[in-house]
């Protein structure tokens, strides 16, 4: 008792965090004198630590391969949110399950254990959505299986309240050593928590790989294979404890960062360990030990680092690095731990030169200083060149890599092609993508240009109010897409580097501030002569104008210098928006530019189609304008096959598909980005689709069947890639092709049959059969469903072919109920693979063109196919995307689209009874019940805090309360308290538009349910309603504002007349309780102000 009583003074006195650690040393050599002594009970916690309930400590050995068999551990609880308490009692019960069906032994049974990043992020009271579980029995595929079965079981779905988005498809990921994924997992999403299983595992590695040998191992083991302490820490969901075995929690406690086993074998199995470290101790704020830091630097090490780590995986750690919330700190470990030469480094050529880093602290410590200026400051020299998170992680890497500015590019061959080390280093040392490596070549290549440009400014040189050359050597700075601004703060970055070194270890803390402020001089100048957004200047001249003016029958290599001729001038003449002057400086240089005479269509395409042909937006600008010339053409009898020739071209680079800028097609998996591939189609689509409505007009050209499915897919302006423009140029230009050369009912058979059935084939849903028919014996789902669905082999219409679904689009807009009627197995596959896409883009389309489908779909083949049922299966689950797990947003978007096919398709459905049986059982009255049921039922439950989904639910009960009649009385009982909640509110006045949606659906309610409203429990709830609302809105007159105020009250108003209406229309005036004069006479004379309302 004396030990125990004299450690815990000691332990009191020096409570501070820094003595924790030492004072655990101390307290576990007594640990036999201490028993059941509770010790962090007497250590005060960091605020960081809020979610610890209890905690144990026992004995932490020193790390060793081998465990030794007392291996210390240290457990804790953890608070789990709601969604992490239903996963776990999910977990439990599928645990529980296997152990059930397979008789397992107590020591057999299954051990779920959460792992890793979770366990530390919430011990650190940071937010986490990834959870690993570790499996002790069974690796992750086989548990995810099980899980998946046991998911399936109607029981257990109720039990576990678990609904058709809550969880997701299993996906099977693959060992993939190279990646960090030395064993196959599973990964599925479960109540919007991204949950991977993998089984517990011990690794051994050779000394000439990073790829170890796996083997099932222990708790402990696993552990012990981690890269740090804090990442080794497990979450008993059994015991409801944390569980630790290599001391992560004291580390995590004293912020220090360590390997749990030796720190060079660590290493030495795997280098990659180092950036890892490097990232999170940056990450968390955290220090690596001394003896960790030791072994980090190590010769040996970081000679592993180059020879086993392929260069993606150390571009992917630096990105997540400079990424983070604190890149100075990482970019500062990398200095410290002489990292620098091993991951900025051409790997190719060893023999290349590395840059001395004398200075390079300056430089990012600089950087970090300005990033972290308020956006307010004035004059911020970062805020102005950096202005998106993108550009801050380029910004970053810059800074890492403006060492090589001072090396001179590569000797020998074209100067143009050969790149610069700095981009060498970047592009093989951390295999940049081409893009940031475009924007490194385009900044150390202008660097003297931009450096001389500032001296000129600084130094007050004649030449500096002239817009001109500003301008264009801005837009030369910018060619390609390479962010200027950035080559700027390259080049002021570099001037910094270069002061510091001079310094010759002095402070250059003066020298660095005069610098800064040079170039906030620069680019006050710039602003002055308003050409930070030079780039995106409008030309007041175009190719075909300039072709026009000049008379000239062919485009060439002029072109560009002519043009450019043209935009200085612009500049110069900032307020002209005549393009004459700019014309006439033109002719003036016509012998200069030597300018071409005539051509022919052939030479014109050979040109054009040439696949070495790269400037996309150059090549239609110069095809549109020689079809214009059409009198100054050197007419040839071929002309019609290089026509022909010309429009397949612009057609396919302007199509929405998966194409590189010659138009042809790529697999590169960096254009799956939907977005990428839509903004490129914007930018020349309107060129493109000019092309070929001259080449209609003027040629008579019969449009090949691909290059008419790319003009179909410009018909929908919500596309990202059409405009209003391409739009209206596309319909006028199909009208042509159908006037002249192709008949619709054939057009619409062949892209059903010949383009989007095949397109759809492997992705079609399994409610129906190849044959578009409703499948009577749905086929079993694969047991791997969903691990391969999301990819362009699978989904080419989705990841490859954008023009698939405006294109399906256009053909049910378009096609007459007798087509539909005879093909209409051909739409189903594709309309109900659109309705069971994730996305939201997909599935909104897929029942915007539902809703078209199924008002031309007879009846009596919706009624016979039984489709009814298929398409009621496909569209309800829509109406439970709901916020959290699916954004408001688009939560919006999809239930008002979701109930619009609904109703439609309950209008098609049988409303006469059958022989003897109610109106209500009709399949109409069903569907419309189920509507308001488990749709607008439940989704106002569990979404009734966002205004916005509840006044989609209103608005879509008011139209299905008008088509049920008097039958919605069946409701009333849920619907009267639905609108009293929300009328009742006394800040209902927030949300007018719901109030005002509110009291239209009571209205509804009203008019269709009036004879179950005499009761005098539904009229008390009623006038209550009204009378709480008026008196509301009345009090928040001046926050609504005049109009709305105005339009709400005589909402109010015409409510209470039809209440009072239906209230007579029930009982003989002698009923008191049908009479509601009585019942407001006394509220009037309480509150005069509710006489306007009951007038």
């Amino acid at each position: 008792m004396r030990v125990e009583s004299s450690l815990m003074t000691l332990v009191k006195q020096l409570s501070q965090p820094k003595f924790q650690t030492a004072l655990l040393a101390g307290f576990l050599k007594t640990q036999e004198h201490l028993g059941k002594h509770n010790f962090w009970a007497v250590v005060p916690s960091r605020p960081c630590f809020t979610s610890f309930i209890h905690t144990k400590a026992v004995l932490r050995p020193q790390m060793k391969r081998k465990l030794s068999p007392d291996s210390a551990r240290m457990m804790t609880t953890i608070q789990l949110d709601p969604l992490e308490k239903q996963l776990k009692g999910l977990l439990l019960d599928v645990a529980a399950n296997v152990d059930t069906a397979e008789a397992k032994k107590p020591d057999e049974k299954v051990i779920l254990r959460w792992a890793g990043g979770w366990v530390r992020d919430k011990l650190l009271g940071k937010p986490s959505h990834d959870i690993d579980v570790a499996i002790n029995c069974m690796t992750g595929e086989v548990f995810g299986e099980k899980l998946r079965k046991f998911c399936d079981v109607p029981e257990n779905k109720e039990k576990h309240s678990l609904r058709p988005e809550d969880i997701g498809n299993l996906h099977k990921i693959e060992k993939n050593p190279e990646k960090s994924k030395n064993l196959e997992t599973a990964t599925v999403k479960l109540f919007g928590l991204d949950v991977d299983f993998v089984n517990l595992r011990t690794e051994t590695y050779t000394e000439d790989s990073r790829n170890p040998q796996v083997e099932f191992g222990t708790a402990e083991e696993d552990a012990l294979r981690r890269d740090a302490t804090v990442n080794a820490l497990f979450y008993n969901i059994h015991t409801s404890e944390v569980e630790d075995f290599v001391g992560g929690i004291p580390d995590m406690e004293a912020g220090i960062i360590r390997t749990p086993m030796d720190p060079f074998q660590t290493f030495m199995d795997d280098p990659l360990r180092v950036l890892r470290l490097v990232r999170f101790a940056s990450r968390l704020s955290f220090t690596i030990a001394s003896s960790t830091m030791e072994s980090m630097g190590n010769a040996r090490v970081l000679e592993a680092l180059r020879a086993k780590i392929s260069r993606e995986r150390v571009g992917v750690e630096v990105e997540k690095m400079l990424k983070g919330e604190h890149p100075r700190d990482a970019v500062r470990l990398i200095d410290q731990l002489g990292l620098y030469h091993t991951v900025f480094t051409d790997t190719t050529k060893p023999e290349a030169p590395q840059p001395s880093l004398e200075g390079w602290t300056v430089v990012y410590e600089t950087l970090h200083r300005l990033a972290s200026e308020p956006e307010s400051t004035p004059g911020s020299v970062y805020n102005v060149l950096v202005t998106s998170d993108e550009e801050r992680y380029y910004a970053w890497v810059l800074a890492c890599i403006v060492p090589f500015a001072e090396f001179p590019s590569p000797s020998g061959g074209n100067p143009k092609k050969q790149l610069p080390l700095a981009t060498l280093a970047a592009r093989e040392g951390i295999k940049a993508p081409n893009r940031l490596a475009d924007i490194i070549t385009a900044a150390v290549r202008h660097l003297n240009e931009i450096s001389d440009l500032k001296a000129k400014v600084c130094n007050g040189d004649p030449s500096i109010n002239e817009r001109d050359r500003f301008g264009m050597a801005i837009r030369g700075w910018e060619a390609r897409g390479t962010h200027w601004r950035l080559q700027v703060l390259f080049a002021m970055l570099y001037e910094m580097l270069m002061a510091a070194k001079a310094a010759d270890g002095k402070d250059p803390t003066s020298a660095i501030h005069e610098i800064q402020s040079s170039w906030k001089e620069f680019l006050s100048h710039l602003e002055t002569l308003d050409l930070m957004e030079a780039p995106s200047l409008k030309p007041l001249v175009d190719g075909r104008t300039l072709l026009q003016a000049l008379g000239v029958k062919k485009p060439g290599k002029w072109m560009s210098p002519a043009l450019d001729v043209c935009i200085a001038w612009q500049l110069r003449h900032p307020e002209e928006t005549d393009p004459g002057g700019a014309i006439e400086e033109v002719q003036k240089r016509k012998e200069e530019l030597v300018l071409p005479e005539t051509f022919t269509l052939a030479d014109l395409s050979n040109e054009i189609v040439d696949p070495k042909q790269r400037n996309t937006r150059a090549c239609l600008v110069a095809v549109l304008v020689c079809l214009m010339s059409k009198a100054k053409t050197q007419r040839e009898p071929d002309d019609s096959v290089s026509i022909e020739r010309l429009c397949d071209y612009a057609a396919r680079v302007i199509s929405p598909c998966l194409i590189d800028e010659a138009g042809r097609e790529t697999a590169d998996e960096q254009s799956l980005e939907y977005e990428q591939v839509a903004q490129r189609s914007r930018t020349i689509a309107l060129l493109g689709l000019k092309v070929l409505q001259i080449s209609s007009e003027n040629y008579s050209v019969s449009l090949s069947e691909d290059a008419l499915l790319t003009v179909t897919s410009f018909t929908n302006p919500t596309d990202p890639w059409t405009t209003q423009e391409t739009r209206d140029l596309a319909q006028g230009l199909i009208a042509e092709q159908l006037a002249h050369h192709q008949d619709l009912s054939t057009l619409h058979e062949n892209i059903l049959k010949g383009y989007l059935r095949p397109l759809f084939s492997k992705s079609r849903p399994k409610a129906v059969t190849a044959s578009g028919r409703k499948a009577e014996f749905p086929e079993e789902d694969d047991p791997h469903r969903g691990l391969t669905d999301e990819t362009k082999e699978v989904k080419p219409w989705k990841y490859a072919d954008h023009r698939a679904i405006t294109v399906f689009e256009w053909v049910v807009s378009t096609a007459t109920p007798d087509l539909i009627s005879k093909q209409w197995p051909l739409f189903i596959p594709v309309l109900l693979t659109l309705l069971d896409d994730g996305e939201t883009r997909v599935r909104s389309r897929g029942l915007i063109v539902l809703d078209a489908f199924l008002q031309k779909f007879p009846d009596n083949i919706l009624r016979d196919t039984g489709l009814a049922s298929v398409f009621e299966d496909a569209v309800f689950p829509t109406l439970h995307f709901l916020p959290t797990i699916t954004p408001e947003e688009e939560s919006v978007q999809l239930l008002g689209q979701a109930y619009t096919a609904l109703l439609t398709l309950a209008r098609k459905l049988d409303a006469r009874p059958a022989a003897g049986k109610v109106a209500s059982s009709t399949p109409r009255a069903k569907l419309l019940d189920k509507m308001i049921r488990e749709g607008v039922f439940s989704a106002y439950f569990h979404s009734k805090e966002h205004v916005r989904i509840v006044k989609v639910l209103l608005v879509h009960t008011t139209n299905i309360l008008e088509e049920m009649g008097i039958h919605s009385v069946k409701h009333l009982k849920d619907l009267i308290p639905m609108y009293s909640e929300i009328m009742t509110n006394p800040f209902a006045a927030l949300a007018p538009s719901t109030l005002s949606a509110t009291i239209t659906c009571l209205q509804a309610t009203i008019k269709n349910g009036w004879p179950r409203l005499s009761t005098p429990a539904f009229q008390s709830e009623l006038i209550k309603m009204l009378v709480v609302c008026y008196l509301t809105i009345n009090d928040d007159k001046d926050r609504l504002g005049a109009e709305q105020f105005v339009t709400i009250e005589a909402e109010l108003i015409q409510t209470a007349s039809m209440l009072t209406i239906a209230t007579k229309s029930r009982g003989s005036p002698e009923d008191k309780d049908q009479d509601l004069s009585e019942r407001i006479a006394p509220l009037i004379e309480k509150e005069p102000l509710l006489a306007k309302l009951f007038t």
